[in-house]
């Protein structure tokens, strides 16, 4: 989703760990909804989402709302430690 960006993501065998930020947070639950639909989830555990909300300054003055996430996710196919898909 465009008002949507990731800042860190980190695989780790079985993982996936996401961070971002997004300007809405019904951009957040779009954007795991596109993840889940891609198949690179496991389809249980569900994934653990945080979100939390911060204010940033606006350009135009005020404050701008911005949501800082996380999930965290069982992969479908694990990877290898040398960070190869098994």
């Amino acid at each position: 989703p465009p008002a949507a960006w990731l800042t860190e993501v980190r695989v780790t065998g079985e993982r996936l760990d996401v961070t971002g930020k997004a300007l809405d947070a019904a951009e957040i639950n779009a954007w795991l909804e596109l993840l889940r639909k891609s198949g690179f989830l496991a389809e249980k555990p569900m994934p653990a989402l945080r979100i939390e909300r911060t204010d940033a300054p606006a350009p135009s003055g005020g404050v701008l709302p911005v949501f800082v996430f996380g999930i965290s996710a069982a992969l479908a196919v694990p990877f290898a430690e040398d960070g190869v898909r098994q």
